[in-house]
């Protein structure tokens, strides 16, 4: 072979080495990924923590969230969540737009909202106290649907809070049922630098076994997402309900993400082995998000002399902690009232 020859040889298999290298950087990267020390992990949760208990603190603090929080406990007020004051969480409850629509007051002798006059939508007036004077709620659209669960799900909501004629709050919602499920869900709920966001797409039907449910939850603060969680899940329909066999997750929370799946097709709740099977089924891995070195993978465990499983961190010497003892908001996510 002459040089010519040669020379162009070399050059048709120049693609064919950059694809060798190529995938001999993507292996060895993919296995050789950065595994923080046990004190490194621990760092990396303990800012987790702050960052999640001052987001918590702040938005404790906003006076919208204040006057939310009163209307969602106070049974008087005419409002389609469950307001009873044991309630830490948003709930539907059954409920008629129609038959509440007018005007409210606080009323201090009978310390309730009393309906003073009818209107088109539901308005309500808060008690005159620093900070929620002059502040009205108002809902102005409300329309729900029959469906397989109890109460009716809504499928339009739209509503805002206001001061002094300024919007402080605003509150939107859209759904779609089909089949007695819902279809779609797209949620919003908007402050004044701040939006939260929730939606959720189902596809497939009863008659083909098989669908998706996916969900994305977004917190924005200032036009950053502060957090950004995405679950894509495999679904198995059944007459009334259905069940999901495999999840698929991304979440992003300030300055770590947690990525991984579970497959429930492969897990028996009733299994004398339920911990470990769960284990083996599962990859739930958190990162830092900066480097995406590993702080540590979660795993099920069981307390000792309990019968009760949570979730632990372990972490590169193969140690575990409890993940409840690191992230202490968590304890109070998992302990809200529905």
């Amino acid at each position: 072979m002459n040089f010519p020859d040669k020379f162009f040889s070399f050059l048709f298999r120049i693609p064919l080495y950059l694809c060798f290298l190529a995938f001999l950087f993507l292996i060895i990267t993919c296995t050789n990924k950065k595994e923080l020390s046990r004190e490194e992990a621990i760092d990396c949760l303990k800012i987790l923590n702050s960052d999640l208990v001052n987001l918590f603190d702040a938005t404790s603090e906003k006076q919208e969230i204040i006057a939310m929080d009163f209307l969602l406990h106070e049974p008087s007020a005419p409002i389609p969540f469950k307001n009873d004051p044991s309630a830490s969480f948003l709930k539907y409850k059954a409920y008629s737009f129609d038959e509440n629509k007018g005007i409210y007051a606080w009323d201090e002798g009978l310390e309730a909202f009393v309906k003073m006059k009818d209107t088109t939508v539901v308005l309500i007036k808060f008690k005159k106290e620093p900070g929620m004077k002059d502040a009205i709620f108002i809902l102005s659209r409300y329309d729900s649907r029959k469906t397989n669960s109890r109460p009716d799900f809504p499928v339009e909501i739209a509503a805002e809070l206001r001061q002094n004629g300024k919007k402080m709050f605003e509150i939107s919602h859209k759904a779609e049922l089909d089949e007695n499920f819902p279809k779609f869900i797209k949620s919003k709920a908007t402050g004044g630098n701040y939006y939260i966001e929730f939606n959720m797409e189902r596809t497939g039907r009863i008659k083909e076994l098989n669908g998706r449910v996916k969900l994305k939850f977004r917190l924005n603060v200032g036009h950053r997402d502060i957090i950004l969680s995405e679950i894509d899940t495999e679904i198995e329909y059944h007459k009334t309900n259905y069940s999901v066999s495999k999840i698929s997750t991304n979440n992003h929370v300030f300055g770590t993400y947690l990525k991984g799946n579970i497959d429930y097709s492969r897990i028996s709740p009733t299994s004398n082995d339920y911990t470990n099977e769960v284990n083996r089924n599962s990859s739930l891995i958190l990162y830092r998000k900066k480097d995406s070195a590993i702080i540590g993978e979660l795993v099920i465990g069981e307390y000792p002399k309990a019968d009760q499983r949570d979730y632990f961190i372990q972490f590169s010497d193969g140690s575990k902690e409890l993940l409840g003892n690191h992230i202490l908001l968590l304890k109070k996510v998992l302990n809200l009232k529905y």
